[in-house]
């Protein structure tokens, strides 16, 4: 009887190794794709601050996103791997700046400075654990970035955000029904 049940399970790990579903560890290089666009489209329709879709650099992939709250108010996050390999997520909200630093990273802060990009004032902050925050005001809605990415990368993605005009609520329409 044991040696059929071995039997079996040898039969059940070959099949699924063959059909694919079986692996042992993350393939390397392997990043899950995320439709960046689609997902902003919506949080725009179901928002009540304007969203921005910004046209991620070449050679960036979108892997995720989330929406979710700071205290009352909501937030939108979407993330990317750069072309480094590093990630690097996009926060968009309208939660005051204090409280959006405090939901990117609740580690130790050990700095805070002033960085120019895409033409705009954003504050800097790096973490006791090693990532990085970038935040400023567009319009009324604080703009967050934060990961592990190089300042060149974080400087690419600032520019690009505040080049990029919010998505328009009519040209969105309402949530489906459904």
């Amino acid at each position: 009887m044991i040696l059929t049940l071995v039997v079996l399970l040898v039969a059940c790990v070959a099949i699924a190794l063959v059909a694919g579903n079986l692996s042992f560890g993350a393939k390397k290089g392997s990043v899950p794709n995320f439709e960046v666009h689609q997902a902003l489209t919506a949080d725009a329709r179901s928002m009540s601050f304007p969203i921005r879709d910004p046209l991620y650099p070449a050679g960036w992939k979108p892997n995720s996103g989330r929406t979710g709250n700071i205290g009352d108010d909501a937030v939108s996050n979407v993330g990317y791997i750069t072309g480094d390999g590093m990630y690097l997520q996009l926060s968009q909200t309208n939660a005051a700046e204090p409280d959006l630093v405090s939901y990117l990273d609740t580690s130790q802060q050990e700095e805070a400075q002033p960085v120019m990009a895409g033409g705009r004032q954003w504050v800097a902050y790096a973490y006791a654990n090693g990532n990085k925050a970038w935040t400023t005001d567009l319009d009324g809605v604080r703009i967050g970035l934060y990961g592990k990415a190089s300042d060149a990368d974080f400087n690419r993605l600032a520019t690009i955000v505040v080049q990029t005009q919010p998505i328009s609520k009519q040209a969105v329409g309402p949530m489906p029904t459904g």
